[in-house]
């Protein structure tokens, strides 16, 4: 009767089992057809990680949230971290090894080595593949608008493990730029220049022929430590690939390192005159860009004829008040004594901002929700908020960017510039901010106002350097990963090492003649040679996906 009755207990016990198996399957695959709202049958809770731009109040609150969970079903359990500081992957890091992590990151920003230890090795991270065949309306349509996303977001082991946040600002990709004071052109009765040697004149212009009338003009400047200010990189572009990070160019599929090539020579030959003819302000080595500001927006005149950075504003403040912005121009990439004039540029992605744990308990769901943020509903909520309140559809005779009909119009006005708010997420959302998407926004049209300054860029950019665009150009892999770290090691002695150099040459303590061979054998001796087989060996890997 005992054995009968353990029997029975038994049976009973797989029958539950059984019973709670199917019940825990039908909870994490209980999602409706892909694309469609709600995302879940019934509501479910994940737990994620995010973090908080200085500018938002919170995130639990806000009405993006809010919104997300009414059209999606699902309720975001948020474990909220500061989105500044420098400390940040370091707390996320530590939250991963401790094992206390949520289900998904929403904003995790892991870069393509996290990836590797954390999906390849550990396991933490869980394959999407196939959640993105059954599941990714919205990632397919991502696939086609950047044909390379596919291959750069899959790892060595055929696996994808996370999405990017993309934002496709246009006058970013192009972002390496010059910016040239057009009243002192008129001055001193130039134009605009085109070649180096043009270029070299007009600097010896401003700085002879005294535009400013107090005889202490700055031909040309810039700073370290910001954004595309360092002068050499786009000087150096009118004699080899210079993008001022990896500085890797590519031809026919083919990497080679333009540091270490006879034109880098010829191109900083060319900036060392310009530096010993006194064309170049000294400091422009060594101070901030905050320092460098001071010098753009020096109160009594103008001192400044030309200058490096991503876009005019860095130096000198944009207010519809404020004549000075108004009479400077974007430079083109000049042209150098033997043709080469390249627009360094920047698109590419990698890493992983959007990834589900081994936690996740609805995974299918959790997908779901990160394809939804990557439609065209999704993006607008998280980066914008609700319709009405912080946008509004475009009117018939409203242009965007592009100059095409727009489709939607910023109406927060001064709420959404520098305040804290608390309608969306912003940049640390998962969106899909497309150069088409954000060209559909209301562009005002008066290029020298604030509210046009966006659409200047827009304009600078498409028609002085999309032109002088690589036809190829390095984007992110995945190197091998017993290879990460000596990778990882040789980038940073490799770099440091050409950023010292290049310095050196262009203000003479180092000669160009004697020392050249030198600096080409510390390369060889820093392990270049392998450090570039690396990359193009996961490079060619990367296409052959």
């Amino acid at each position: 009767m005992r054995r009968g009755r353990k029997v029975l207990c038994m049976a009973l016990a797989a029958v539950f089992a059984v019973a709670a198996g199917l019940a825990t399957a039908t909870a994490a695959t209980a999602v409706t057809p892909a694309g469609t709202l709600p995302i879940v049958k019934t509501p479910v809770t994940i737990t994620a990680y995010a973090m908080l731009a200085p500018w938002i109040m919170d995130l639990k609150t806000n009405d993006a949230t809010k919104e997300l969970e009414k059209r999606t079903g699902i309720h975001l359990d948020i474990t909220i971290v500061p989105g500044e500081g420098s400390n940040i992957n370091e707390r996320r890091n530590l939250m991963l090894a401790s094992g206390d992590y949520p289900e998904i990151f929403m904003s995790g920003n892991f870069n393509n080595a996290d990836v590797l230890q954390y999906g390849m090795d550990q396991k933490i991270f869980q394959p999407i593949n196939t959640l993105i065949e059954k599941y990714g309306v919205n990632v397919k349509k991502a696939y086609a608008y950047y044909p390379s996303l596919r291959a750069d977001l899959t790892a060595p082991d055929g696996n994808i493990y996370g999405l990017p946040n993309i934002n496709d600002c246009y006058h970013c990709t192009y972002s390496q730029k010059a910016w040239i004071n057009d009243d002192w052109l008129r001055k001193v009765g130039m134009k605009m220049p085109t070649t180096t040697d043009e270029f070299a004149a007009v600097l010896k212009a401003f700085k002879g022929k005294d535009p400013n009338g107090h005889g202490d003009e700055i031909p040309l400047m810039g700073s370290i430590n910001s954004w595309q200010n360092p002068v050499q990189n786009f000087l150096l572009s009118a004699f080899a690939y210079a993008n001022g990070s990896d500085n890797i160019a590519v031809k026919n599929g083919k990497l080679s390192f333009s540091p270490a090539q006879s034109e880098w020579r010829d191109g900083l030959r060319y900036i060392h005159q310009l530096y010993a003819d006194g064309l170049i302000y000294p400091a422009s080595f060594t101070q901030s860009r905050e320092q460098a500001q001071q010098i753009g927006d020096n109160p009594d005149h103008e001192i400044l004829g030309a200058f490096t950075a991503g876009h005019l504003g860095m130096y000198m403040r944009i207010e519809d008040t404020y004549e000075r912005p108004k009479h400077w121009e974007a430079l083109a990439p000049l042209k150098g004594p033997k043709g080469v004039q390249y627009a360094a540029t920047y698109q590419g992605f990698s890493g992983a901002w959007f990834v589900i744990t081994n936690k996740c308990k609805n995974p299918e769901a959790a997908f779901r929700l990160a394809d939804y943020l990557y439609s065209e509903d999704g993006t607008l909520l998280m980066d914008f908020g609700l319709e009405g309140k912080n946008w509004k559809k475009a009117g018939p005779n409203d242009k965007g960017l592009d100059g095409q009909p727009a489709k939607w119009t910023d109406i927060r006005g001064s709420a959404g510039h520098g305040n804290v708010y608390n309608t969306d997420w912003g940049q640390e959302a998962l969106t899909l901010r497309t150069a088409t998407y954000r060209a559909a926004w209301t562009a005002n049209q008066d290029l020298l106002s604030v509210a046009g300054y966006e659409l200047r860029l827009y304009k600078e950019s498409k028609t002085k350097y999309a032109p002088s665009a690589p036809k190829e150009w390095f984007t992110p892999v995945f190197l091998n990963p017993k290879q990460i770290e000596e990778a990882a090691q040789m980038q940073t002695n490799i770099t440091d090492f050409v950023n010292r150099s290049t310095v050196q040459f262009i203000v003479g303590e180092k000669d160009l003649d004697k020392d050249w061979d030198a600096y080409v054998a510390q390369l060889k001796n820093l392990n270049l040679d392998k450090y570039i087989q690396m990359n193009q060996d996961a490079y060619s890997a990367k296409f052959k996906k």
